[in-house]
């Protein structure tokens, strides 16, 4: 039998073991959804700088925008853009590969720590290579003002425009 000092005491007994494990759920919850977003975010910044890396024109562009792209990428997931750190080592040149390098750190979490992301730098080795990278004794010579070789075709019928028969 209980006494009636023994009353309700249960109840105090149910609500603090269960606060003392909802709390640190919670608090699990919020980290682990802290640690996921900033992973898809550090992914999509390394994603975005690589890709501004490789269809920049020269080397001094590509290192500004891919940490513009990866900057701005962090920021559209609601991350200061000032606390992104971002690593580049490769070229700009056709063919060329390398890596980008993105940390950001994890919000919420009393400094837990950062995130690390890298992209693979993949040029492409049939990209235009621009005229600044090419020695000067490899440069082709300027166009002249002279029409190409070859029948005009101003005045020609339309017979004469259609490609020949092929083969059969």
């Amino acid at each position: 039998m209980t006494s009636m000092r023994d009353s309700g005491q249960s109840m105090v007994e149910g609500i603090v073991l269960g606060l003392a494990l909802f709390v640190p759920l919670i608090f699990g919850t919020v980290t682990a959804s802290a640690v996921h977003r900033t992973t898809l975010a550090a992914d999509s910044a390394a994603r975005d700088a690589a890709r501004a890396w490789t269809t920049s024109p020269t080397v001094g562009a590509a290192s500004t925008r891919a940490e513009a792209a990866a900057r701005s990428t962090a920021a559209s997931f609601g991350f200061d853009a000032n606390s992104v750190r971002v690593e580049v080592s490769g070229a700009v040149a056709p063919g060329a590969g390398g890596f980008v390098t993105v940390r950001l750190p994890v919000p919420h979490t009393a400094g837990f720590g950062d995130v690390t992301r890298r992209a693979a730098i993949d040029v492409d080795r049939f990209r235009a290579t621009p005229l600044d990278w090419v020695p000067d004794s490899r440069r082709p010579a300027p166009l002249s003002d002279q029409p190409a070789p070859g029948p005009a075709l101003s005045g020609a019928s339309p017979e004469a425009l259609r490609p020949p028969p092929s083969p059969r």
